[in-house]
């Protein structure tokens, strides 16, 4: 039993979630290729140069109440971007998790991931000597704009091309995902080959309108040299030998210098439409060749700034989505705002409240069947200090105290009164 629920957790881990058609294409140097390496994603202000988190967690296992302990630490440059990410070991030793290197203007040059190789001995799992590798190195035109992105693992003797980018008056024209056969996970015993969302290799073009916002994309895939996951079951290396694995032969590495896209036929695209302000009022998606992207339409409606309502439109079934309804008192200050969610069409189903106060502090209500079932208040930085849960009656407290900087250096979470989670966090700055 405990076998096949690991492999089960195995399939799962190696299948990931697919990202948003319009999610930063328009400017692939922002949030894409750097956002999850600077210091606003893990919440620090000020010009942060290390910082230590170590967390306790208690548990109750069969009656006796247990902490678990883990420890980070993350060094910063100058600008904020994250250069080195430790975690702890068994030993209490730091473990150097990632490494980034940027240029004078912080374009990010090389990316390094480290994994400690396990291997399984009867019924446990232990650590070895080896490291596992994962890395990627971006090349950048003289706008600072992405061009190319390389990838290896220490299973390749060389870099190959993953990501390549091609430029229009400014604004991306082509993008090129290759290679997306190879295996790069590299943080378990699982081996999968795909990132779960396409094996195929793949090539978006974009269209702007008179404005300059995204207007169509058109995604061409190749039908000769790999396979969708969906038509096989996803290869996972246990033990050193493969579980299931369907496919015949393993597509050939794609080099820089030598791409053919004779094969890629279109198979999607997607269409945007926008209002006189230039906000998106519709996205709608056009299958021209099979079905695994579900055909649809999504409609935006605004008030003021803010997007006040949601419609998903499929090809076949209910009309579903969000709707905010807000309350605005003086110009700007949101006073009351309220989400609702439509299973299907005429349908109008309560799911959250936010009430808000002047100073910034506000309480969240969420709604399971129109009724209330948890309650959450959140102080003026924003974070979480009490959540009441009325299914169970049960409760917690978050309770912070703040450096100079307005940065957290302790959380303490009590659920029920009880101390739950204690983290502490030693920061540094330049």
């Amino acid at each position: 039993m405990k076998k096949v629920l690991l492999y089960f957790f195995l399939f799962c881990f190696c299948i990931s979630s697919s990202q948003s058609i319009y999610d930063e294409w328009n400017d692939p140097n922002g949030k894409y290729s750097k956002g999850f390496n600077h210091k606003n994603y893990y919440s620090l202000v000020g010009d942060v140069k290390e910082v230590e988190i170590v967390s306790e967690t208690n548990f109750n296992v069969d009656s006796t109440n247990k902490i678990i302990s883990s420890k980070h630490k993350r060094e910063f440059n100058h600008n904020g971007y994250l250069l080195k990410e430790y975690s702890a070991q068994q030993d209490d030793s730091l473990f150097l998790n990632k490494q980034n290197t940027f240029d004078n203007k912080d374009n990010l040059l090389l990316k390094s991931e480290y994994a400690i190789r396990w291997i399984w001995i009867k019924d446990s799992m232990v650590s070895t000597n080896e490291i596992n590798s994962y890395q990627e190195k971006y090349t950048y035109n003289s706008e600072n704009k992405l061009l190319t992105k390389y990838q290896k693992t220490n299973k390749q003797k060389a870099f190959y091309i993953s990501e390549r980018y091609s430029y229009k008056n400014g604004k991306l024209f082509k993008k090129e995902n290759l290679n997306n056969h190879i295996d790069t996970n590299i943080s378990s015993v699982a081996m999968c080959k795909g990132n779960g969302y396409y094996l195929n290799d793949f090539v978006t073009e974009y269209e702007y309108n008179k404005s300059g916002y995204l207007a169509n994309t058109k995604t061409f895939i190749d039908t000769l040299q790999s396979v969708r996951y969906r038509d096989t079951l996803v290869t996972v290396h246990f033990r050193d030998t493969i579980i299931k694995n369907l496919k015949t032969s393993i597509p050939t590495i794609r080099e820089d210098r030598k791409l053919d896209f004779s094969n890629f036929i279109l198979e999607y695209e997607d269409q945007f439409q926008y209002d006189k302000q230039n906000r998106m009022i519709s996205e709608k998606t056009i299958n021209h060749y099979n079905s695994y992207h579900s055909e649809r339409e999504i409609i935006y409606d605004y008030f003021g700034n803010k997007k006040q309502k949601t419609l998903r439109k499929p090809k076949n079934g209910f009309v579903s989505g969000n709707l905010n309804q807000y309350i605005i008192i003086k110009k700007d200050t949101l006073l009351h705002k309220t989400w609702y969610f439509n299973k299907k069409e005429g349908e109008k189903k309560l799911n959250t409240e936010y009430f808000y106060n002047l100073d910034g502090s506000f309480k969240k209500n969420s709604y399971s069947n129109n009724e209330i079932s948890r309650v959450q208040f959140y102080n003026t930085r924003k974070h979480l200090i009490e959540e009441r849960d009325l299914r169970n009656n049960t409760s917690r407290q978050i309770n912070y105290k703040y450096d100079n900087n307005d940065n957290f250096i302790e959380k303490i979470t009590l659920q029920n009164g009880s101390i739950k989670e204690k983290i502490t966090r030693k920061i540094s700055y330049y």
